[in-house]
């Protein structure tokens, strides 16, 4: 297929290339992706069979409250099916922003560990949605990882955060939080800002669209000390996960290093892990992760996601892809 068309922010069309000769397949003649739609008529007009499935930048494209039900009406991928769940290559966490005074120093590592035990992550899992992932404290995903359960993953434990909280150097009655001004980000923040105010702290929220949100955290002196971010990869690899968002070379704009985190001893060892081979670097990026999350941890990670995908009726050929969702190019259209 080859773009035929694009229209920012309204449309993209993609026909099938007359000049591909390879076996890949290509059972439709085009596909049109129409921009816009918010996520409550995009489900409708699915159902309805007017479209042919939803997606969303970060999110599957349906509200996260409607996942269950799906499951329950069209089961679960099942042969010829319209509700597909898969593995995705694609993290939530929650950034500390090291440039400020809440996180900057060692005297404040006391205040990031006291984060990762005061939050709930079941649920803050339950804001992606019936089946949206596996809760977390790691950046990795289990499979490319190490499953060192360094954090509570059955609830929060305010009794061990308010103990590590105490032993901070510095401790901010207020952290500004940005997240994302769509139902998910804003069923994060108010479990946020009930976990933390659990250990003395208030959370000062400000909510932005996906793209803005994430183009203010990459900008360095922006105030704000939590981002939620959304990271994603393009192949099964553990420094994917970790060397981007560790990136030491900090710029004024573009920073996917949300945490501004740089630690010479962490830098030196992504350059030796990323001169190993095989299981040892893939050991070497877990045994990374884990150390950071213990000793010095840039963030509180929050759930491994997966995709979930609905598609009309009319649609088959279905292809789950751990990072795009499906093929493309495989879809057909059931006669």
């Amino acid at each position: 297929y080859y773009v035929a068309e694009r229209v920012i922010n309204r449309r993209i069309v993609l026909k099938r290339n007359p000049y591909y000769r390879g076996d890949r397949p290509a059972h439709v003649d085009q596909v049109v992706w129409t921009v816009g739609e918010s996520e409550e008529a995009c489900l409708l007009a699915t159902e309805q069979d007017r479209i042919d499935h939803c997606v969303s930048i970060g999110s599957p494209g349906v509200p996260p409250t409607a996942f269950r039900r799906l499951a329950a009406q069209y089961g679960i991928n099942r042969p010829g099916g319209q509700f597909f769940v898969g593995s995705r290559l694609q993290s939530a966490y929650l950034a500390f922003n090291h440039d400020r005074p809440a996180f900057k120093g060692p005297g404040q590592i006391a205040l990031k560990k006291a984060i990762n035990y005061a939050i709930d992550r079941p649920e803050l899992a339950r804001a992606f949605g019936y089946l949206g992932g596996r809760r977390s404290d790691q950046m990795v995903p289990p499979a490319l990882g190490r499953d060192a359960r360094i954090y509570p993953l059955g609830g929060a434990d305010p009794a061990t955060a308010r103990k590590w909280y105490a032993r901070a150097k510095l401790k901010p009655p207020t952290l500004v939080l940005y997240s994302h001004n769509n139902q998910r980000g804003v069923a994060v923040a108010e479990t946020l800002r009930f976990n933390l105010k659990q250990i003395g702290i208030e959370l000062d929220v400000k909510y932005y669209d996906f793209g803005t949100a994430f183009a203010k955290a990459g900008t360095r002196g922006e105030p704000f000390d939590l981002v939620l971010g959304l990271w994603s990869v393009d192949y099964a690899e553990p420094a994917s996960f970790l060397e981007p968002l560790l990136n030491p070379e900090l710029r004024e704009t573009g920073n996917l290093n949300y945490a501004y985190f740089v630690r010479p001893w962490a830098s030196a060892r992504m350059v030796a892990a990323n001169r190993l081979t095989g299981e040892a670097r893939r050991r070497a990026w877990a045994d990374l992760d884990a150390d950071l999350m213990r000793d010095d941890p840039p963030w509180a990670p929050l759930i491994h996601l997966t995709n979930r995908s609905f598609v009309s009726r009319s649609l088959g050929c279905f292809l789950h892809h751990p990072v795009y969702g499906f093929d493309i190019a495989a879809v057909c259209k059931k006669r």
